[in-house]
């Protein structure tokens, strides 16, 4: 189980690097741009930010340090200890379970786009494709868990193009151009209390996304698993569409995506 490999390995040293990292250089000031993202904007904000396949992170800013520029969960949790702890827990980071992970070991390396009917919710980011590439190609050496191995991982919610995004704080604040935080800080958006932010990998429209396998009905007896996960998802939500998320999604282990069912969903498409 992947949250119980993670789950109070090394943390302590992680902190001590992570204050030597920073104690010698200056953070980064939040990079130019609103702090807040308007509401009304929060469809827009959404579209751009979960347009597939993500981008990749590109070269990280000359000031960041390699823990403020590294993907790896087990490096956030240098500051967020108790974000980690709940993600460890989480569906999310057993979304790369053996499996998908071993459906995907069967593709051939260089089959991007075959692999992304998996990748694209189940390890979205860019560098995890990267990562799985290399494993297909045995050239990936690393000890530990590959990028790909670790599911939906912090960055794949929080980081685009290096910088981060999140809510704000629980008093409303958020961080102000010229502050010196690591990372330089980020940007604060209404789309992570939203529910709408979920919605991409968590809600199946009628004519939307569907594996190829599924659309064209020819199945292999191990792909049978991925249609009922394709087919019991369809319709079935967190919470109602553009309401509140009634909890953190990185908070341990949600018994079912099924909450909120909107009214003639689901129920019709699964007679399809």
């Amino acid at each position: 189980m992947i949250g119980r490999r993670y789950a109070g390995t090394g943390l302590g040293l992680l902190h001590v690097v992570f204050l030597a990292m920073l104690s010698g250089c200056s953070s980064p000031a939040v990079p130019a741009g609103p702090a807040h993202v308007d509401t009304d904007d929060v469809a827009q904000f959404l579209d751009s930010y979960w347009r597939r396949p993500l981008a990749p992170q590109g070269v990280s800013p000359s000031q960041f340090t390699p823990l403020e520029a590294a993907l790896d969960p087990t490096y956030c949790a240098a500051c967020h200890l108790e974000q980690f702890r709940d993600w460890s827990g989480s569906r999310h980071a057993q979304a790369m379970g053996p499996g998908v992970l071993g459906q995907l070991m069967d593709t051939d390396g260089q089959a991007r786009d075959e692999q992304q009917d998996c990748l694209r919710c189940h390890a979205p980011l860019a560098e995890q494709a990267d990562s799985l590439a290399a494993a297909l190609s045995k050239q990936n050496a690393a000890t530990g868990a590959s990028l790909h191995e670790q599911g939906v991982i912090c960055a794949a919610c929080h980081v685009r193009e290096n910088r981060h995004f999140g809510p704000a704080r629980r008093d409303g604040s958020a961080p102000k151009q010229g502050d010196h935080l690591p990372h330089g800080g980020w940007q604060a958006s209404p789309a992570f209390t939203d529910s709408r932010f979920c919605e991409s990998c968590h809600q199946f429209e009628a004519d939307g996304y569907e594996l190829p396998s599924v659309r064209g009905g020819r199945l292999r007896p191990e792909r049978e698993v991925a249609r009922k996960h394709l087919r019991g998802m369809e319709g079935q939500f967190l919470c109602r569409r553009g309401q509140a998320m009634p909890v953190l999604p990185h908070a341990g282990s949600a018994p079912s995506l099924a909450r909120h069912p909107r009214p003639g969903d689901g129920a019709q498409r699964r007679q399809h």
